[in-house]
């Protein structure tokens, strides 16, 4: 090993003792942190790429009628370490909450499926009902709008059905309902 010392990048715990000796109020300085963490999850190409995808997708969702709220996850948060991109909050009594993995191809979508299967040790079939269960529902971003939202709805039916949701029946064009 060298007897150069590495030059180190500044720490929170740094940056958090340097601010609170400015005088910077605490809540400054957690937003501080958190932009310092946006950029630095951002900084990848991948990163920005995903993180377009991710608006793109939470645009879209947000458009649909049964939707009341889609929030995107915070960066390395919690949600976002536990496959949640964008929580969407709906207008529907038994189903009032869903999560939507992004990804930015079909490819992408089939391949962290394939791996989270995987590692989980299911078959197709269980981690299927296992998506049903824990409502987790996964769109490619760099779609328009109208596959974004068509993609999400599907999966949306699904998950209606699998918890019990009664469908509404569809009026006909004779008055019929």
């Amino acid at each position: 090993m060298s007897n150069e010392r590495r030059e180190r990048k500044p720490n929170n715990l740094g940056f958090i003792f340097e601010q609170l000796h400015r005088g910077v109020p605490s809540v400054e300085i957690l937003s501080q942190i958190e932009e310092r963490r946006r950029r630095r999850a951002e900084g990848s190409k991948a990163a920005q790429k995903g993180s377009h995808s991710e608006r793109v997708a939470r645009n879209a969702i947000f458009k649909i009628p049964v939707v009341a709220s889609a929030i995107i996850s915070p960066k390395d948060g919690y949600e976002d370490e536990n496959l949640v991109d964008i929580n969407v909050r709906l207008k529907i009594p038994d189903v009032e909450q869903v999560a939507v993995q992004v990804k930015s191809s079909q490819e992408g979508i089939k391949k962290a499926k394939r791996i989270l299967r995987r590692k989980m040790k299911l078959t197709v079939e269980q981690f299927d009902e296992w998506l049903m269960i824990n409502k987790l529902i996964f769109v490619n971003g760099q779609q328009d709008n109208e596959k974004i939202q068509q993609q999400f709805m599907d999966q949306l039916d699904k998950i209606k059905e699998f918890h019990g949701v009664p469908q509404k029946p569809i009026a006909s064009n004779i008055g019929v309902v």
